[in-house]
Formats: structure tokens, sequence, C-alpha cells
């Protein structure tokens, strides 16, 4: 899945604080996983051996 997303940006969602937290260097996507502890869970124990998402939302 990770390789389908597409990383090209248009220059006029260009930030000028690039360089922030939650903005990912070029030619990288900042993905943050997230629904319910469980789902957030389950998607862990199947991606063991991938780097951990950038960030989690759970409700």
């Amino acid at each position: 899945m990770v390789v389908k997303i597409d990383t090209a940006v248009d220059p006029k969602f260009v930030y000028a604080y690039v360089q922030s937290r939650f903005v990912p260097p070029e030619g990288k996507t900042l993905l943050i996983m997230g629904q319910t502890v469980e789902q957030i869970t389950e998607y862990r124990k199947a991606f063991r051996s991938e780097p951990r998402p950038g960030g989690w939302s759970a409700y």
C-alpha cells in the first residue's frame, strides 16, 4: 500500500515551515495511523517490520 502513495508535491502547497515537526522531507510521506485503539494494535501486529507511523489518532 505504501508504495502506491504519490509523493509528488504541488508547489502551491509547499509551506514556509518545511522543516517543522509534521512536514516530512521531500520525497517522503507522513503516515498518521488511527481509528480505534484495537485497530491500531492490529496494524502494529500486522506490520511489525515496517517503520512506525509518524502519528496516531484514536478515539
